[in-house]
């Protein structure tokens, strides 16, 4: 099923410059969008310094978290098993978890929790990330879906943990 789906997704890629180069730009640059966020968040007042204090540690829990399961586990990259569409070449490492979906999830769902709109918007540019990864053919659809979940699982996890601890400024 996992296959069926990235490639009904992948087979579309290649066929229009445009939404191929929009996905391309997606896929390789939208954690400088996240980034750039998060500094002027730094720089803003509460919550604001909160929003990113929990994004730096649910970003770094999770890329721990990444290194652990890639330690264990390897899953080829489409384009190292089939004949895909490739419009990104990626590394040769494993393609579970989706390190760009993880990461941009946890900053999004960080966000969420204290400023709505910039969350949503935070959020569907994380699931345009993701989509773009397998557009792209870097990810199966499960690396997607799992790698969202887990980034914004462990985000919600450190903000209750940090309530809990009265760390928060």
């Amino acid at each position: 099923m996992d296959r069926m789906l990235f490639h009904e997704i992948n087979r579309l890629s290649g066929r229009n410059k445009e939404v191929d180069q929009f996905f391309v730009f997606i896929s390789r640059y939208i954690k400088y969008i996240f980034a750039l966020v998060l500094i002027i968040m730094w720089f803003q007042k509460q919550p604001y310094k909160k929003i990113v204090y929990n994004s730096a540690i649910s970003v770094v829990v999770n890329v721990c978290l990444t290194t652990v399961v890639n330690w264990f586990y390897f899953k080829p990259r489409p384009y190292m098993l089939q004949n895909v569409n490739v419009l990104i070449r990626s590394k040769r490492n494993s393609a579970f978890p989706s390190k760009h979906t993880l990461l941009t999830f946890a900053v999004a769902v960080s966000t969420l929790m204290y400023r709505k709109t910039i969350g949503f918007l935070l959020l569907f540019a994380s699931c345009l990330t993701g989509f773009s990864r397998i557009w792209t053919g870097v990810h199966y659809p499960l690396d997607i879906l799992s790698s969202a979940f887990v980034g914004s699982f462990v985000s919600v996890l450190v903000n209750r943990i940090l309530i809990m601890m009265k760390i928060q400024s």
